[in-house]
């Protein structure tokens, strides 16, 4: 039995009002992906600081193949520097790495408010670099969801929002889109 876990906070949680368990991202991408076995360790208002004090029992314990680390929309909001988020998020990605298990990168898709808008850009820069650095898949799920369905498409923007970060079940089928799209076709493979 292959497993996947995805580490994060609520919008890895993602089940609320109007969003079932089938209907979230990880769900879906575990099963778009083969896996046997998906779990969700999505936790309300985490950031990646307690995704590094959760890794052990919440991952390791699962002996998963791979895990999806997302990241970020709390650390903004809670004013966590770039600096002590780059080093949470690359403390959980060696430590997976360490232990034989897969490790992919997402950012959270775009947060609809101006106070965490206009500071995140670097911490999808300290994404990017943990990727690189690491040799792990990254995906900028922000910039991407922002550029594919923002200008591209006839998406309703408001239609992938439940408020100003959560999705909808649209949304979540909008990660998944992109994250099938976007991922190297050898990633978070089964």
């Amino acid at each position: 039995m292959s497993k996947v876990v995805f580490l994060g906070d609520s919008i890895t949680l993602g089940v609320r009002t109007g969003v079932g368990p089938t209907d979230i991202f990880s769900y879906k991408i575990g099963t778009a992906r083969g896996f046997s076995s998906i779990v969700n360790k999505g936790v309300t208002n985490d950031t990646a600081a307690g995704g590094v004090a959760r890794l052990s029992a919440d991952v390791l314990a699962e002996n998963p193949k791979a895990c999806v680390i997302m990241y970020g929309t709390n650390d903004v909001y809670n004013g966590v520097s770039v600096a002590s988020f780059k080093a949470s998020m690359k403390s959980m990605v060696q430590t997976l790495k360490t232990n034989g298990i897969e490790p992919v990168i997402f950012s959270p898709p775009l947060g609809r408010s101006t106070p965490q808008i206009t500071p995140f850009p670097p911490y999808l820069v300290a994404l990017a670099e943990i990727g690189y650095e690491e040799s792990v898949a990254a995906v900028d799920m922000y910039r991407r969801f922002c550029h594919f369905y923002f200008y591209y498409t006839a998406t309703d923007f408001n239609a992938l929002y439940l408020d100003w970060a959560h999705p909808t079940a649209a949304g979540h089928t909008a990660i998944t889109n992109i994250f099938l799209e976007e991922a190297n076709n050898n990633s978070l493979v089964a």
